[in-house]
């Protein structure tokens, strides 16, 4: 006779997505908001690189009322599983549109200069790929230390 084995069954857990992407979409209109502040330097100095604050803005900041508002959430608890992820994506996302200035602005990187420089400024690890940060205008320069600021603020909360 032949016994069967038996295994017994664990429950599956669900990461609750439709949450998850609703505060990434509140991160989001943060973020946009924070922009405003680069803009609003780029106007003062009257530098061609408001527009590319314009447009990074507006981009970012639907972005994050598409995902809020449009998304419906049934269940709105949190998990440990959802922080852990909402943490790493936030600064891949967060990134993400972080680089359009650089890519947009009149002296342009690269995508892959533009997500580095941006990563490294939320990240707050301080590495750069520009030589000399000086001859940047006022508008990415005060993008630049807002990103180090912001991420600064992200690990000590």
């Amino acid at each position: 006779m032949s016994e069967q084995l038996h295994i017994p069954r664990t429950k599956r857990v669900f990461i609750n997505l439709p949450m998850l992407l609703r505060v990434l979409g509140w991160l989001l209109m943060i973020e946009a908001a924070f922009m405003l502040v680069p803009t609003l330097t780029c106007a003062i100095y009257q530098e061609p690189d408001v527009k590319a604050f314009l447009i990074t803005t507006a981009i970012t900041l639907a972005t994050g009322i598409g995902m809020t508002f449009g998304i419906r959430t049934y269940n709105t608890s949190m998990g440990k599983r959802e922080g852990f992820l909402l943490t790493s994506l936030v600064w891949v996302v967060f990134s993400f549109f972080g680089m359009i200035p650089y890519i947009l602005c009149s002296n342009p990187l690269t995508i892959t200069d533009a997500f580095f420089e941006t990563m490294s400024g939320f990240t707050t690890t301080g590495a750069t790929v520009y030589l000399n940060v000086e001859e940047l205008s006022h508008g990415i320069n005060m993008w630049r230390c807002l990103t180090q600021w912001l991420g600064g603020m992200g690990i000590i909360l």
